[in-house]
């Protein structure tokens, strides 16, 4: 009896589909269109599936989808996407539960649980390609990561482009009132993607759990995946734009320290953990000044930035702090450099300890303009920080 077979190359792992008739055959092929190769390409398949009658390959794993696949093609999408799960697992990749997108042939992927806003960064970011709306093929080829297209009919009922990119980054979302990314130790990166991933159970993948564990913390020590907070009206083509300079990311937090050496940076290093980030000007208003004596003095209690800032400009005396400022705004309008501030998080906000006229300077020089994104480098206090410390009272 006469067979019909197709091959697809997806993420470059090459799959073989037979049929039983010419109708069929044509009908898969007008589906994955994008992912067909020729007899000429010369890949070693890693899975076969025949649709509609019993064939087993010998040497690879083989599935018989036993439906019609024109009467049935939704059930075979998830059939297909079943076995993909598997081949990508055991072959250095994953699939996982995200959407993505590219920039300037760098990919973005952005991944959560239902409702962290999947969905509402792809609107923000509907100007741009995307290589899946709901899942992301990604894949180790060597040293570096790939973001491929999908051809798995998603929310949107399409195949994907068969495009191959090398990943900018992946963001665990988060929704907050402002936007900021920020970096993940190897733990909080591995439990982000392992929250986002998809095994088959298939028994004809061996070690699928070991194989895909270890490409996770391969990812991980890639240092791949970052936090992204984010509001619905936050500019975040903008802060991700300056999330991908390489100037930035070269940066390290060790040089950052230094750079920012005030006694409180010194006095708390021991007890923070330390990550690089990219914010917008909403981050400043969730931000507080120091703790500090000479704040205190000239504007009391209040320490809440936003709130300081309208008071400098509703009151421009020749006080310290109001001079500093207005110095910082002068220097901003010459020279177009990003400033670089260090906070602390506490609780629901985050205190300055570097950079408070920086800060206060840049919320006001930017206040009337759709910009205002700057450099922050995030301290989280670790458990062992005692609140009876007396550097405690500057936060």
């Amino acid at each position: 009896m006469k067979h019909f077979s197709l091959s697809l190359c997806i993420a470059d792992l090459m799959i073989l589909l037979y049929t039983n008739t010419n109708q069929e055959h044509d009908f898969l092929a007008n589906k994955y269109e994008d992912y067909i190769v020729t007899d000429s390409q010369e890949k070693t398949a890693v899975v076969s599936i025949a649709c509609g009658f019993e064939h087993r390959e010998k040497e690879i794993p083989s599935f018989v989808f036993k439906e019609s696949v024109i009467e049935r093609f939704g059930l075979f999408s998830e059939f297909f996407r079943k076995i993909l799960m598997g081949v990508l697992n055991t072959h250095d990749g994953a699939l996982l539960h995200a959407s993505s997108i590219v920039y300037k042939n760098q990919g973005f992927i952005f991944i959560g649980h239902e409702g962290a806003g999947k969905t509402t960064i792809r609107k923000l970011l509907n100007n741009y390609v995307s290589l899946g709306d709901d899942t992301a093929i990604i894949r180790i080829r060597g040293e570096k990561t790939y973001l491929y297209g999908s051809p798995l009919y998603q929310r949107t009922k399409r195949s994907y482009p068969n495009k191959r990119v090398l990943i900018c980054g992946i963001f665990s979302l988060k929704q907050a009132k402002y936007a900021l990314i920020n970096d993940l130790d190897l733990n909080q990166q591995v439990k982000a993607l392992s929250s986002n991933v998809f095994l088959s159970g298939l028994k004809e993948f061996n070690n699928e759990n070991r194989k895909l564990s270890l490409t996770l913390f391969t990812l991980g020590q890639q240092q791949l995946v970052h936090n992204l907070s984010f509001a619905k009206t936050s500019p975040v083509s903008k802060v991700l734009k300056i999330f991908a300079q390489k100037p930035w990311q070269k940066k390290s937090i060790k040089n950052l320290l230094v750079q920012a050496s005030t006694v409180f940076v010194q006095e708390l290093q021991d007890h923070v953990v330390w990550s690089k980030g990219v914010a917008d000007r909403d981050f400043l208003t969730q931000c507080l000044i120091i703790n500090e004596h000479s704040w205190i003095f000239e504007f009391g209690s209040q320490r809440i930035l936003k709130v300081i800032a309208d008071k400098i400009i509703g009151n421009q005396e020749e006080a310290y702090h109001h001079s500093l400022v207005f110095k910082k705004i002068k220097q901003f309008k010459e020279i177009k450099v990003l400033p670089t501030i260090v906070v602390v998080r506490k609780e629901n906000n985050f205190v300055i300890i570097d950079g408070n006229h920086r800060a206060l300077a840049w919320y006001l020089h930017n206040k009337n303009n759709l910009t205002g994104e700057i450099l922050v480098l995030v301290g989280d206090l670790k458990n062992n920080f005692k609140e009876n410390s007396k550097i405690f009272a500057y936060l």
